[in-house]
């Protein structure tokens, strides 16, 4: 996928400088822009417009996840169906049960103990969204999606210092996109093969069949 996006960029920056439009855009203020009187190599900007992107991916992965519990879980699909206000309350839960992002690896910037481990300082960690999010300490009966349920503790967008920044959007567009499959269907099943996962550190899904009416 980051090889089919830096060259779609690329091919689009080419385009751009092999003909000049009097309309200016984002990728032409891309290619002016000069930071220490240098401008930004073409690299330079696919990582710019990487990290502007970032998210699609993991928003597509949470609505597979999405669409495969209600897939499985019809009681909870017509509840959806009779009460819609309930969907923003559904997408936590069931993205806590079964998180989009399995891990991520972060660096502490100090000695801590945990659980009567030293941590030093500069050390790199894997912190297991999927594990956290499924802890019973934190979480009655964790694996259970449950929508009365306060998911204030759920790793799903983050915490601290590290909260994502595009929950609000990935949010509305999942919420939307269920709304929409809610209201233009009357009931969607699994068929075929197996829902077929993504690759690490990808929980969603690779495919998907369903039978729709």
């Amino acid at each position: 996928m980051a090889d089919l996006f830096s060259e779609h960029v690329t091919t689009n920056l080419d385009a751009h400088r092999a003909s000049p439009s009097d309309v200016a855009d984002a990728t032409d203020a891309l290619l002016r822009t000069e930071v220490d009187g240098e401008r930004f190599t073409d690299d330079q900007i696919v990582s710019i417009l990487r990290n502007w992107a970032a998210g699609h991916g993991t928003v597509a992965d949470g609505l597979g996840v999405l669409v495969l519990h209600l897939a499985q879980e019809f009681e909870l699909q017509h509840q959806l169906r009779s009460d819609p206000s309930l969907i923003p309350e559904a997408i936590e839960e069931i993205l806590r049960v079964d998180d989009p992002l399995v891990a991520n690896r972060r660096t502490t910037t100090r000695e801590v103990e945990i659980q009567g481990r030293t941590i030093s300082k500069g050390e790199n960690l894997t912190l297991m969204w999927i594990a956290a999010n499924r802890d019973s300490r934190a979480f009655d009966d964790p694996t259970a999606v449950k929508l009365n349920r306060g998911t204030g503790a759920s790793l799903v967008w983050g915490q601290g210092i590290h909260i994502c920044m595009g929950a609000p959007l990935a949010k509305l567009e999942m919420r939307v996109a269920l709304e929409e499959l809610l209201s233009r269907t009357k009931r969607f099943e699994l068929a075929g093969d197996a829902p077929c996962r993504a690759v690490y550190p990808s929980n969603g899904l690779a495919a998907i069949l369903l039978r729709v009416s």
